[in-house]
């Protein structure tokens, strides 16, 4: 089981929470003191592919990706241990 963040899937919904995480973690960056972690972060949400790709490779086969959160940003991926074809 993985929980992680990334952009949300659909363009338009992409480019608000691009905005709006840009906006939000750097005002917490800011009121917390530690600005360039959270600036950090923000920035790492773009870096890895939509889970479907990011997985697909996997040597652990894709059971089900779900998602949750405003958007859809954080998601869930369930990975399945391969049979052993006894």
């Amino acid at each position: 089981m993985i929980v992680d963040l990334g952009r949300p899937q659909r363009t338009i919904l992409r480019m608000v929470h691009r905005l709006g995480s840009f906006l939000a973690l750097n005002a917490i960056g800011l009121a917390v003191g530690s600005r360039e972690e959270y600036a950090y972060l923000h920035s790492t949400l773009d870096k890895l592919p939509q889970p479907d790709v990011l997985f697909a490779d996997s040597p652990m086969p894709v059971h089900e990706i779900w998602r949750m959160g405003p958007f859809g940003f954080v998601y869930g991926v369930e990975l399945r241990k391969p049979s052993s074809g006894r």
